[in-house]
């Protein structure tokens, strides 16, 4: 197996992963936020993914992790 770990850039959450199984462990997602690429894990990646934005939740994360607001989501 040739394993790497994926980070979380919202909470930091940490996952064992081999690529050759897939680019990203399950539920995982890269998502643009404000013109950034963003690693997420599942229980973020798809936190909105219904509505029109980001869930208060991933607001708030992103908010304490990188000092502003989620403009572009």
């Amino acid at each position: 197996m040739n394993e790497h770990k994926f980070v979380c850039h919202l909470c930091g959450a940490k996952q064992m992963h081999d690529p050759a199984k897939g680019p990203l462990p399950p539920g995982w997602k890269m998502k643009g936020i404000n013109d950034e690429a963003l690693l997420l894990c599942k229980a973020h990646a798809y936190e909105g993914h219904w509505h029109d934005g980001p869930s208060p939740a991933v607001q708030e994360l992103y908010r304490k992790k990188f000092g502003q607001e989620i403009i572009d989501y």
